[in-house]
């Protein structure tokens, strides 16, 4: 992990030293890797939005779509992951 880890900052920093981890960080996200994609629920519109998480199904904020419990639902009217795509 810790190697993986290494060769991405490597990859990422392309042989620039960075002042800290947090401009680091920042660099990272401005140039779009790590952004987690919304998902639409097909037969009401909600967006589960990582960033925000769901408060009601006790999802906190940062967890990807793809990592949401299999027996997650739409707060809004109950339908399953198989119902969300992509936005």
């Amino acid at each position: 992990m810790l190697a993986r880890a290494l060769r991405l900052l490597r990859d990422f920093a392309d042989g620039k030293e960075f002042k800290s981890f947090f401009t680091f960080i920042i660099q990272y996200q401005q140039k779009g890797y790590g952004k987690m994609e919304k998902y639409v629920c097909s037969i009401c519109g909600y967006v589960y939005d990582p960033a925000a998480g769901d408060k009601e199904g006790n999802i906190p904020p940062g967890v990807p779509f793809d990592k949401l419990p299999d027996e997650w639902v739409c707060p809004i009217c109950g339908a399953g992951k198989e119902e969300f795509n992509p936005d």
